[in-house]
């Protein structure tokens, strides 16, 4: 497992990456931001992060029927989507299962989401990756919303 400071270097090496290689201004795929005014952040500091963000926020409020799908499942999520916008929706319902303020050991975290869906280690890896949990020294906790992607333009879900 990284610690979330390994993690947050490895997007950093990634993020410098793309935009030395002028990835997003090459395709000019800079997504607008969801709310009005002036966009201040350019190509040079324009990221995979500040991508997805975006991305994330743009896609207004949810029409998945994943949750709805879930709850005709009894809570079990039959496979994973491959789709990342289906599986930030999936991760938004089943980070639910945890409560904010509460510390968790990595057992307990696997044993909640084992109830849900068998690839607990994806999961639970990607509740970090996208900032609906934290990890340090094998304890988690649930992030604040704000914390969540997209939530930094006003998108609540």
């Amino acid at each position: 497992d990284l610690a979330p400071e390994d993690v947050e270097e490895a997007l950093s090496v990634m993020d410098a990456g793309l935009i030395r290689e002028g990835y997003y201004a090459r395709l000019d795929a800079k997504i607008p931001k969801p709310e009005p005014g002036e966009d201040s952040v350019r190509y040079d500091k324009y990221g995979w992060g500040e991508h997805i963000s975006r991305k994330y926020a743009s896609r207004g409020p949810v029409t998945s029927n994943l949750p709805e799908a879930l709850r005709r499942a009894a809570g079990r999520v039959k496979s994973w989507p491959a789709k990342l916008s289906k599986q930030l929706i999936l991760l938004e319902e089943l980070v639910q299962d945890f409560e904010p303020g509460v510390a968790y050991p990595e057992e307990e975290v696997n044993t909640r989401v084992k109830e849900r869906y068998e690839d607990y280690c994806l999961v639970r890896r990607m509740f970090v990756d996208f900032g609906f949990m934290r990890r340090d020294e094998g304890v988690y906790r649930v992030q604040p919303e704000t914390h969540w992607p997209g939530r930094q333009y006003g998108y609540n879900g």
